[in-house]
């Protein structure tokens, strides 16, 4: 409940592609002020929320109430998966997986007693990446100097849209970036329900 280096990033995860970052953290910016919450919140991890709910709550500066569980479920090479509890009983695994060169996964797998829920999804696009939705083929085009770079396919039944937000590199310092924010709103039936994304190369699309 006290680290000064915590934040709201259980189930996060970062991508580089061919040495270079595509998906990154937010980083932390400052430790006191206005913005202190703004780096360290679910809303700033490549992760998901439920039900509009931090993975915990920040109580100034440096603590947290209501702290989750999470595990690690399996770790490979080529793939990874990790479990969550929320305090709302929604329980949520991640699995992320590189099956093949240009191509990464991620499967994510929610369970709860039959109620309705909603999900915001998360995506952090390293600042040099420019962002474009086509309409025609509904995926997200990834852009790296005027140029399509990486395809992102999002699940059938989600509503996305791009955002501006910030990544401080620096401590004190920050810079503009883009993200894909997606929500999805439902029941989630008891014997579970997943979302599919798939991250492909501009050139390696099948």
């Amino acid at each position: 409940g006290h680290c000064a280096h915590a934040h709201n990033d259980l189930l996060s995860f970062m991508l580089w592609v061919s040495g270079k970052p595509l998906l990154v953290d937010s980083g932390t910016y400052t430790y006191h002020g206005a913005l202190r919450d703004h780096f360290r919140l679910t809303s700033a991890h490549n992760t998901v929320m439920v039900d509009d709910l931090e993975q915990a709550i920040p109580v100034p500066n440096f603590n947290w109430y209501q702290i989750p569980h999470a595990t690690c479920v399996e770790w490979t090479e080529k793939h990874v998966a990790g479990a969550l509890s929320y305090v709302n009983q929604v329980g949520f695994i991640r699995e992320l997986s590189h099956p093949k060169a240009g191509c990464w996964e991620v499967m994510d797998n929610f369970t709860s007693s039959g109620d309705c829920h909603k999900l915001t999804w998360f995506f952090h696009f390293a600042a040099d990446l420019n962002l474009k939705w086509d309409k025609f083929s509904e995926n997200l085009i990834v852009e790296k100097e005027g140029k399509p770079y990486i395809v992102v396919l999002p699940p059938k039944g989600v509503s996305v849209e791009i955002m501006n937000d910030w990544i401080s590199r620096y401590y004190g310092s920050k810079e503009s970036i883009l993200i894909l924010r997606a929500t999805w709103g439902g029941r989630i039936p008891s014997n579970g329900i997943s979302f599919h994304w798939k991250f492909s190369s501009y050139n390696k699309r099948t």
